[in-house]
């Protein structure tokens, strides 16, 4: 079993059921859970290199990463006002979803995409990644708008996804250690 494997599904699970045991469905309980998510997945995909000696991968991730640590913060001085809270949530998804995707595209290509399971695996949660970061960013942009509830709901279900890929992969016999 991979240790850092089973903290992304704990992280991925225990996001997934706050948001859907919360009464609350609205844009701040989104933004914690979004940030907080972010945060963690942040913190593991820099633990999870530091041991490589791949010098081009551990250089590539944590640069992705400090990313979208920055960019959220950054951004989220910008959007003050309290009705901006939605906007912020919308923001936040679309930037940690653009960093763990370029994160598993590099992975996926360092392990030949789908020639390998390890690409394989990359390349889902890069097109997982990739399917929230469209719905995410076409509601930032105007195109349609989803709400509150509905955009909360939708992360969870991203979360809960992840959950349950990463969880099959941790505790799959088979997986080498």
């Amino acid at each position: 079993m991979n240790k850092l494997l089973i903290t992304r599904t704990a992280i991925a699970a225990i996001v997934a059921l706050a948001i859907t045991f919360t009464q609350a469905h609205n844009s701040v309980v989104g933004l914690i859970c979004v940030l907080g998510y972010a945060t963690a997945m942040v913190v593991i995909e820099i633990v999870s290199v530091l041991r490589l000696e791949d010098r081009m991968l551990k250089g590539t991730i944590i640069r992705l990463a400090a990313s979208v640590i920055i960019l959220g913060g950054l951004i989220g001085y910008m959007f003050t006002a309290e009705n901006k809270i939605y906007e912020l949530l919308t923001l936040n998804v679309v930037i940690a979803c653009y960093g763990f995707m370029g994160i598993e595209v590099f992975r996926a290509a360092r392990d030949k995409f789908f020639r390998t399971t390890a690409g394989r695996d990359h390349a889902i949660v890069a097109i997982i990644n990739l399917a929230m970061l469209a719905i995410y960013l076409m509601d930032f942009g105007g195109i349609f708008r989803l709400g509150d509830v509905p955009a909360v709901g939708l992360f969870g279900a991203y979360t809960a996804v992840l959950a349950v890929f990463w969880g099959l992969k941790a505790f799959d016999p088979k997986q080498a250690s």
